[in-house]
């Protein structure tokens, strides 16, 4: 019986089109946090995520704020300068008023248009590409009145639905004011796609996301993943495959940056 090696011991990692090699892409997960920045939204959290996989890339953006700049990759620095970001919130980072009457600046449709183009990199197919908003404003537009008010809704929610219709999914992580709960029906509803039990179940749903979060920022977290697959030919049509799995790592530097736009309404 011939047998050629090269196709008993093929290397999938060398077959884009392979679908195990599909199946291992396709687990990278590109994550983009927008992080609602006004006056009304500083008050004491724990925000973040743990990353459980070390190809996961992750960006923040930070919106309503006077001044954009990119950051550097997580750093001890980099991370004791973001824990003591509000004793310089109000001198270097945050609005002092939030979105004006009469304005026709939409900050929060220049938030979704930047984290769409930072998630340009891989595909739909490739990649788990999501948004996860953190705000306290339920109306964002509630101090517009009139055609502007409703053109700003409207392109708004376009530019969300367009992010969608390209694989981005869009999460809202509603922050509760002291002074008022967050209702997702006054505008994030619509933007959501969310309608009948699913807005009804939101909010209490909203709090295990949270709780998750804060679990996550406690351990580390490893998946067991495919390493290779190999594929044994007894006789033709006949063949034995066996997967091979990493169940312990070694310890490598983390090579993905943040990434941090800052503006004003």
């Amino acid at each position: 019986m011939d047998l050629n090696p090269d196709d008993v011991f093929h290397d999938d990692e060398d077959d884009p089109k392979n679908d195990f090699y599909q199946e291992r892409v396709s687990s990278k997960e590109l994550v983009v946090y927008l992080v609602d920045a006004s006056p009304k939204m500083f008050t004491s959290a724990c925000l973040g995520r743990e990353k459980k996989n070390l190809q996961d890339l992750n960006g923040v953006y930070v919106f309503n704020v006077a001044e954009r700049e990119y950051l550097d990759r997580p750093t001890a620095r980099l991370i004791k300068e973001f824990d003591c970001i509000e004793e310089s919130y109000s001198k270097q980072i945050g609005s002092q008023y939030g979105i004006l009457s009469g304005s026709r600046d939409n900050s929060l449709y220049n938030a979704l248009w930047v984290a769409q183009a930072l998630l340009r990199k891989g595909s739909a197919k490739t990649a788990d590409k999501r948004i996860l908003l953190f705000t306290n404003e339920d109306d964002p537009f509630g101090s517009i009145k009139g055609v502007t008010k409703i053109d700003m809704t409207r392109t708004t929610l376009q530019r969300a639905k367009d992010a969608q219709d390209l694989g981005i999914s869009i999460e809202l992580l509603p922050l509760s004011s002291p002074s008022e709960d967050f209702n997702v029906s006054v505008f994030y509803a619509e933007l959501l796609g969310l309608e009948g039990d699913e807005l009804a179940q939101f909010m209490p749903l909203a709090g295990e996301r949270f709780e998750d979060m804060n679990n996550q920022l406690r351990k580390r977290m490893y998946k067991k993943r495919k390493v290779r697959r190999i594929t044994f030919v007894i006789a033709n049509s006949l063949s034995i495959e066996l997967n091979t799995y990493a169940l312990i790592r070694p310890t490598i530097p983390d090579q993905s940056g943040l990434v941090a736009f800052l503006w004003s309404y």
